[in-house]
């Protein structure tokens, strides 16, 4: 395992602190712990989003969805049988698999450093024409975490469209109760609020990142009844 982290921390160049003492407890810990500091504002400004903020995100998500639904097809050989006759062969949803496994696999550094670029420094104030006002991680809530965000910044929005890795996969998921909210991921899109020229700077900036296909699924419509909606799916 201390292999496994010096390679990841030298891929990606992250200073690995070794010679911390470790738990002596006789059975694997599995979980993380995360300290950092930070040298700019962090983006949670909610009382500074208003209507005509877009929403961003960084690529298209549901990655549960593919990786549910191929565990239940190699225990499931009736759910197997019915996934190769009505959406797409085992083999080719295993690459779609492992694509998503590669996904998951990069940590979000170079979206990171462009998050970075748009926020204000440390007690300096926000600006609409300059700034990030909020990111969320689309997880294990998927789209809901857009709720937590309408509920966060008493604002409604609305999304106009909701990109899935696997639109097909996503279905026919759900449909057979296989996951609860085949929208959701893990180590997920990231979703970015801002004001459309911030957004269209960003958007440049993040082309050519590997992975990463931003693209604009809606707007925030104004304050009010807090909630949002999908218009099209």
């Amino acid at each position: 395992m201390l292999r496994r982290f010096r390679e990841f921390s030298g891929r990606w160049g992250f200073k690995l602190i070794a010679d911390v003492p470790q738990p002596r407890v006789n059975y694997l810990l599995m979980g993380a712990t995360v300290v950092g500091l930070l040298d700019k504002e962090p983006p949670m400004f909610y009382d500074n989003i208003r209507a005509g903020f877009k929403i961003l995100v960084t690529r298209p998500f549901g990655e549960l969805s593919v990786i549910s639904t191929y565990l239940t097809a190699h225990v499931d050989e009736s759910i197997m049988e019915e996934f190769e006759h009505n959406v797409m062969s085992i083999d080719d949803l295993e690459k779609l698999k492992i694509e998503i496994m590669d996904t998951l696999s990069r940590p979000n550094i170079e979206i990171a450093r462009v998050i970075n670029k748009y926020l204000p420094e440390l007690d300096e104030s926000f600006r609409e024409d300059e700034h990030i006002a909020a990111t969320i991680d689309i997880s294990g809530p998927g789209i809901f975490v857009f709720k937590e965000l309408a509920e966060q910044a008493n604002v409604d929005i609305a999304l106009h469209s909701i990109p899935l890795l696997s639109p097909e996969v996503a279905r026919f998921a759900a449909e057979h109760y296989i996951i609860t909210d085949a929208t959701a991921g893990t180590n997920g899109a990231i979703a970015i609020v801002a004001g459309k020229d911030v957004v269209d700077s960003i958007i440049n900036d993040l082309r050519g990142i590997e992975g990463v296909q931003p693209m604009v699924i809606g707007e925030v419509m104004g304050r009010g009844t807090v909630g949002y909606s999908c218009l099209t799916t």
